[in-house]
């Protein structure tokens, strides 16, 4: 997400229901990682300019219900673990004094996941094989979904190191788009791991980036960066390399 302020408010999820304090992360103010409180005057001069009375943000939830929820989708949408969790977006109420109020909205929260989810996982038969073992071993489905997730890494990055093979120095051309746009493509040592070295403790591009234009031939896996603070500005790129300038696309839902 980049830069941003932190708002604290007792806020209920809209997935698990339960109500307990929780960050909200908004670009609405002066993006100096400050953290406000209900009650707390934000910089007024800024609000006044945009004639603004809501604060827009994102707020999650770790409770162990959503944790599990946020696996089972990324999975479903990214074929692996993102670690962003269950998201929803939010506006926070100013009063006229230009203080944090404890009125709290939801913009948009996620489609429920559906109960055939594992028939749609991408590589179906390496997770009923892994789920079949774990059971036996009575681990829980978060295990196995980790499990299932170190496993698809594996198969990623040798299908990789088998590619990077592919185009010799008479430039073969590859069977499959997708063979060819991974011989070309630039590879960092900023990317994360294990595309180059940052370790991934932030979304990918694959997880809504606003800055990522996917390439019309294959949008599901490859696109074009466009923001100037990313090391892949205008740069072929796929989906999982990304970098520490995740935004997430703001959609409102009407």
């Amino acid at each position: 997400m980049g830069l941003f302020d932190t708002i604290i408010l007792k806020t209920q999820c809209p997935y698990c229901k339960k109500k307990e304090e929780r960050e909200i992360q908004t670009k609405d103010l002066d993006r100096l990682m400050l953290i406000y409180r209900k009650g707390d005057t934000v910089p007024s001069p800024l609000i006044q300019m945009r004639e603004c009375t809501w604060l827009t943000g994102i707020a999650s939830c770790s409770s162990s219900q959503c944790r599990l929820e946020s696996l089972k989708r990324d999975l479903i949408k990214h074929s692996v673990i993102s670690g962003f969790g269950m998201l929803w977006r939010v506006r926070v109420k100013i009063d006229t004094e230009f203080k944090i109020s404890d009125k709290v909205e939801i913009l948009e929260v996620d489609d429920p996941i559906s109960d055939d989810w594992e028939q749609k996982l991408k590589y179906s038969d390496e997770w009923h094989r892994i789920k079949s073992q774990g059971q036996t071993e009575n681990k829980s489905m978060e295990e196995l979904i980790r499990i299932y997730n170190d496993s698809i890494w594996k198969k990623i990055r040798e299908k990789e190191e088998k590619q990077s093979h592919m185009m010799d120095n008479d430039q073969k051309i590859p069977e499959d788009l997708h063979s060819l746009l991974w011989a070309i493509v630039d590879k960092s040592q900023s990317d994360y791991e294990p595309y180059g070295t940052v370790l991934r403790d932030k979304c990918d591009c694959s997880c809504g980036c606003k800055w990522y234009l996917p390439l019309q031939a294959v949008p599901l896996d490859w696109g074009v960066c466009s923001n100037k603070k990313s090391h892949r500005v205008g740069k072929l790129t796929f989906e999982h390399q990304g970098c520490p300038h995740f935004e997430q696309s703001t959609k409102v839902i009407e």
